[in-house]
């Protein structure tokens, strides 16, 4: 959400020392989301932003929090993350319990199980976006996760709604929509595949 001028300073620093930045940690947005950050130039993913759910409630929310892990306990350490395990709390299930139960937050998934990730370099998040794109399953899971099961997860995500997630998690710099538009035009272009499969339906 941070205003295109800043965003595209910001991110012009983040690329010209992604050689030596290897994650930033957000927050604010409430969402359980992150953002790619591509080389102006090679359109090449070159850094992510880890954007951490919330605690809050927040518009049809269930509270959550993560837990990131990196290499960073070693001599010579990369500190690059590894993997990051959410927890979350089903407010639904526990306002059903006496009011002097412990709370007790579960694991809701871990990146590189969960998301079938081989690591968790900016290259990797490129490749689970496309497969956000193409893969329905893929989607829906992400979306439940997105507000961690909540009541928004219940709401429907069309078209549109699916765009803007997936343009989110690509428009790192506010001004660059380049990766956005790639997204809209494949999108596009699987719906007019599906629409092709159903006439080809109809004519048999």
């Amino acid at each position: 959400s941070c205003l295109g001028a800043w965003s595209h300073q910001y991110s012009r620093i983040i690329e010209r020392f992604s050689s030596i930045i290897t994650a930033q940690f957000f927050g604010h947005s409430h969402w359980d989301e992150f953002s790619v950050l591509f080389n102006s130039s090679t359109r090449q993913p070159i850094s992510m932003a880890y954007i951490t759910p919330s605690l809050t409630p927040h518009d049809g929310l269930n509270p959550a929090y993560r837990v990131y892990y990196t290499d960073s306990s070693r001599d010579n350490s990369t500190h690059l993350v590894l993997d990051h395990a959410t927890y979350s709390l089903d407010l639904e299930m526990v306002n059903t319990l006496p009011s002097n139960t412990t709370l007790s937050y579960t694991l809701e998934y871990t990146a590189r199980d969960s998301l079938g990730m081989q690591d968790l370099s900016p290259e990797s998040w490129g490749g689970f976006v496309q497969r956000l794109v193409r893969e329905e399953e893929a989607w829906d899971m992400f979306y439940r996760r997105y507000s961690r099961g909540g009541p928004h997860a219940h709401k429907k995500c069309k078209k549109t709604c699916k765009e803007d997630i997936l343009c989110r998690l690509v428009t790192f710099d506010r001004e660059d929509t380049m990766e956005c538009g790639r997204i809209k035009k494949e999108m596009k272009m699987i719906e007019m595949e599906q629409t092709e499969q159903w006439t080809v339906w109809d004519i048999l």
